[in-house]
């Protein structure tokens, strides 16, 4: 017989869960009246012992039917559910491994985001795990700093979500970086070295540079020493005309880095004017010996620049191969930290760095607000940001159905509203995952169990007097 309807007289509506579990129950009892008239059928003309055995394998039968059939339901329900659960289990065993016990926050925190950058007004393509990675780096980087003391509460939280918007233009661990290098090692705040990090980035993007070169040039000069002690608009504009530099000798800008390191100390200004001046002497040309012996990275750059252009025309005024040769030579061993094919064009071409600026100074008055959305969707592929919209929409569907499973598991097992724990823990997916994954296999056992026991079919009674043959 069917298992009667959910509603009857004056009783409420049945919930969702209730529904869906009463069509699953109706079905079973439809599947076991089946096999039970089939049985009776075959079994009219069969010895009772035979019967017997039939009806003993019609209540194997449908116990078999209610575990599988409501184990199926519930695989039906919680697909996505499942998903979900997976990945904010893996995301807490990563996070709890850097961030310990503010993992239950950090995962809350992931979650939103998730679902924020990839909406559809968004369509940034950034992936969990991503935004996962970058709440990891920042708080391994900045915990206990003066960057976390001065951003205050939830503010390597906000930061941590700023990076994860650009994971897809450049790694979370390069961009921690350098806004770890420009908050601490100069005196901007976090978020005006967090600003600066994105405008270097976006610059080189629009000028078409690859897009972490001045952002790790800058680095360098800073952790280097050469530009050290010095304003953001200094370290700024030395970057662009090293880079620029750098670029007119057929190179970059860490190369022309390189020289300007080897010129932190008197001693090493006094040793390089010591090896230009007998090449100088010899072509008759005036050192800048000034700005040669300037502690100011730009003079001494301007200097070089000044010494290599007068080089490089007393190189094209000679004929001979041999004389050009030795002006390369000696050229070269001045100029220790520069690479020779560097030397060589700056000899041949001269060193011109007008070109450069002018695009790098326009590039960078349209990079003040830092990395556009736009430069943020360049990186990622279609596909990427298709994949990553999907799984956002999969990712809140995962967690609908985890509520919607454990109102059914509680219907399946008499947990009902009065039973606040185990319902609180599998709605609240952020709060432990751990004992999430635990009750939700618990309960599922439990309602396996329960359904058997409702669904077995109880074995006839032995009849008298009958004998079992085997």
């Amino acid at each position: 017989m069917a298992a009667p309807n959910v509603t009857s007289g004056n009783n409420p509506p049945a919930s969702p869960a209730a529904l869906t579990l009463q069509n699953f129950a109706n079905q079973a009892q439809q599947a076991l009246q089946d096999i039970t008239n089939t049985a009776a059928q075959v079994g009219a003309t069969l010895p009772p012992q035979v019967k017997d055995l039939a009806a003993a394998t019609v209540s194997l039968k449908a116990a078999t039917l209610a575990l599988g059939g409501s184990l199926q339901l519930l695989g039906k329900i919680a697909s996505e559910g499942k998903e979900t659960l997976t990945t904010l289990d893996e995301a807490q065993v990563e996070l709890s491994k850097t961030i310990g016990s503010e993992t239950p926050a950090a995962l809350k925190t992931a979650t939103e985001a998730f679902k924020d950058f990839n909406s559809v007004t968004k369509l940034l393509g950034i992936s969990f795990n991503q935004i996962r990675d970058s709440i990891k780096e920042t708080n391994a980087q900045f915990k206990f700093t003066g960057v976390d003391a001065a951003l205050g509460a939830n503010g390597l939280k906000q930061l941590s979500l700023e990076i994860a918007k650009n994971a897809n233009v450049l790694e979370e661990s390069k961009l921690v970086d350098g806004v770890k290098t420009f908050s601490l090692q100069t005196s901007l705040s976090t978020k005006e070295a967090k600003l600066f990090t994105d405008q270097l980035i976006e610059t080189a993007f629009k000028v078409g540079l690859p897009r972490e070169a001045l952002l790790n040039l800058s680095n360098d000069l800073l952790s280097s020493g050469v530009a050290f002690g010095q304003s953001k608009q200094q370290i700024e504009d030395l970057t662009f005309k090293t880079e620029a530099f750098g670029r007119a000798l057929g190179t970059s800008g860490q190369a022309v880095r390189g020289q300007l390191e080897s010129l932190q100390t008197i001693r090493g200004r006094v040793g390089f004017i010591q090896r230009l001046e007998p090449i100088a002497g010899r072509l008759g040309i005036a050192l800048p010996i000034s700005k040669l012996l300037s502690d100011d990275p730009a003079e001494q750059q301007e200097a070089i620049s000044q010494v290599l252009s007068g080089f490089s025309q007393a190189y094209r005024e000679q004929s001979g191969a041999g004389q050009r040769r030795a002006i390369f030579l000696a050229t070269r061993q001045a100029f220790q930290s520069l690479p020779a094919r560097a030397i060589q064009t700056a000899l041949e071409s001269g060193v011109d760095i007008r070109d450069a600026m002018k695009q790098l100074t326009e590039a960078r008055r349209t990079a003040e607000a830092g990395i556009s959305d736009n430069t943020r969707r360049t990186f990622a592929t279609f596909s990427k940001k298709f994949d990553e919209f999907i799984n956002a929409l999969k990712f809140t569907a995962g967690q609908q159905q985890l509520k919607l499973l454990n109102s059914i598991l509680g219907a399946m097992t008499g947990t009902n509203s009065n039973t606040k724990k185990t319902n609180t823990e599998l709605e609240n997916l952020n709060e432990n995952i751990g004992k999430l994954a635990n009750a939700t296999v618990n309960l599922a056992n439990k309602a396996a169990e329960k359904v058997e026991k409702q669904l077995t079919v109880p074995a006839p009674p032995n009849r008298p007097g009958a004998q079992s043959r085997f």
